[in-house]
């Protein structure tokens, strides 16, 4: 199996309705926002750009309520999270661009290319063998 990176440029309303088939061993890196899921820790999905911030919205939001009580105020932690939650709600709202980055050593994760694939600036699809530290196929989809 080979693994497979992909990156893309989330930089029109186009982009935020792509396909996306994230497997569940993939990583999911939004450089922007600074934002790292793991691999594991949100399980698959078939959505689009749109869905998966909803879903990783829907798990922040889940955690959040456990910051509340009283110490909410001094928790720095709660206050850290409901402001990349207002930063993430912003994103999407506004449409923002961002980058999106996939890692999947399983190589089943996916995004939806926008027309002709040669032609579609926005999105890098590259294989690699997993014990290979050198990418050796570049922007080629499956």
């Amino acid at each position: 199996d080979k693994r497979v990176r992909i990156a893309l440029n989330v930089s029109s309303p186009l982009d935020w309705d792509r396909m996306v088939l994230k497997s569940s061993g993939a990583s999911l890196t939004i450089p922007e926002l600074e934002l790292e899921v793991q691999q594991g820790s949100m399980g698959s999905s078939l959505t689009t750009v749109e869905g998966l911030f909803d879903k990783i919205l829907e798990e922040l939001n889940k955690t959040a309520l456990f910051t509340g009580g009283d110490s909410a105020e001094k928790n720095v932690f709660a206050k850290k999270l409901h402001n990349f939650i207002e930063k993430m709600q912003e994103t999407l709202s506004n449409k923002l661009k961002v980058s999106l980055i996939i890692d999947d050593p399983s190589g089943l994760s996916r995004v939806e290319p926008i027309g002709d694939i040669s032609a579609d600036s926005c999105l890098v699809t590259e294989f690699c063998d997993d014990n290979e530290s050198e990418v050796n196929e570049t922007s080629e989809t499956r």
